[in-house]
């Protein structure tokens, strides 16, 4: 959210794994500051990919300290949602050329980690966002498919958690991306959908005025579906 406000964590997120990395070598066994540092260093890559710079090791350790936090505790809900984030993130900074099987693999720890959580908004979200970025590396009624699963997700949070901006934005990703591929009553339809869930998301949280305006641009620019 602030870097979405022209601010730059960059600095507050290193000192936040340097602590981390602190507690994690004292107590090796504490699952909950390695599910934190994984979340750390995802959301560090998350940064590095958005400014063009490689997110390689990010993403490496960001895996390795969730695999190792949900090693000790299967249970951490948040650390389950955030290792599926980093795929997402993978799978997202390899598109449109993602390959079937990286795609695969996602999706099946998409499924997986929301049979083991049913009933959470943000892991349906996030698998939502799994199945954009899949579509963002497919073609024809395959790229189809991936967004209505995606859509069912995003659909299934808001509904779980009506006050989710995020839920919204990822619908909205979805429906603008569906209107892409739709023929010329169906891709208007989608387009009111997706400015429907920007403006929902804005009421919802004001700092997600900038994410927003960047894809209603993208949604209402000439040409656009």
């Amino acid at each position: 959210l602030r870097r979405a406000l022209g601010d730059d964590p960059t600095q507050d997120f290193q000192r936040a794994a340097a602590t981390l990395e602190t507690a994690v070598e004292l107590n090796p066994a504490y699952a909950i500051a390695w599910a934190n540092l994984g979340m750390v260093n995802r959301t560090r890559a998350l940064v590095a990919l958005e400014s063009g710079d490689n997110p390689d090791r990010l993403l490496t350790e960001a895996r390795s300290a969730l695999d190792g936090a949900l090693e000790m505790n299967p249970s951490l809900s948040f650390a389950t949602l955030e290792r599926l984030a980093v795929a997402n993130l993978d799978l997202r900074r390899r598109a449109p050329n993602a390959s079937p099987e990286l795609i695969r693999s996602t999706q099946r720890r998409a499924r997986a980690t929301v049979e083991a959580f049913p009933a959470s908004a943000s892991i349906l979200q996030t698998a939502a966002e799994t199945m954009l970025w899949s579509a963002r590396s497919s073609q024809g009624a395959t790229l189809r498919e991936h967004l209505d699963q995606g859509l069912i997700m995003a659909e299934r949070a808001v509904r779980l958690d009506e006050s989710s901006w995020r839920a919204r934005l990822t619908r909205a990703r979805l429906e603008a991306e569906r209107a892409g591929t739709a023929t010329d009553a169906a891709a208007t339809s989608a387009r009111q959908r997706a400015l429907a869930d920007l403006d929902a998301a804005v009421a919802l949280n004001p700092m997600a005025q900038r994410e927003a305006a960047a894809l209603r641009a993208e949604i209402e620019s000439p040409g656009a579906g």
